[in-house]
């Protein structure tokens, strides 16, 4: 006799576990549904490319168990990791820190007016074309 299927019951063992669905209460089947990865899920962008990387048995392991502890494949948690840390990386890239101090400066120096004295005379000037 082969291996007990995980879904067998009295009824005996089935080849697939969809005949067997029926008697399986919800929360064992969300426990299923989250075990199982299903690769291209409707909403989901097609993935086509790949990334690959080595890490020593520790980070491996690490990696896995949380990947476990949060429901999801080791490359859906490293994908959605690296993908967090790079919005982050990338958001401050945008941003420019400066202390207090220098913040009220530039915000000072920016409602002092310039000294524009062609700016002025040219405002001064009649208009060229007006709005009919």
């Amino acid at each position: 006799m082969g291996p007990a299927q995980p879904w067998g019951s009295s009824h005996g063992t089935c080849s697939t576990a969809r005949q067997h669905v029926a008697w399986l209460r919800p929360a064992v089947l969300t426990v299923l549904a989250r075990a199982v990865q299903v690769p291209y899920a409707v909403g989901m962008a097609t993935r086509t490319r790949r990334i690959e990387m080595r890490a020593d048995e520790a980070s491996e392991e690490l990696i896995a168990r949380a990947a476990r502890l949060g429901g999801q494949s080791v490359s859906a948690f490293v994908l959605g990791a690296a993908t967090r840390e790079a919005d982050r990386v990338l958001g401050r890239a945008d941003q420019t820190l400066m202390p207090a101090p220098q913040f009220d400066a530039l915000i000072g120096a920016l409602d002092e007016p310039d000294r524009a004295p062609r700016l002025q005379q040219a405002a001064g000037e009649p208009r060229r074309f007006r709005r009919t």
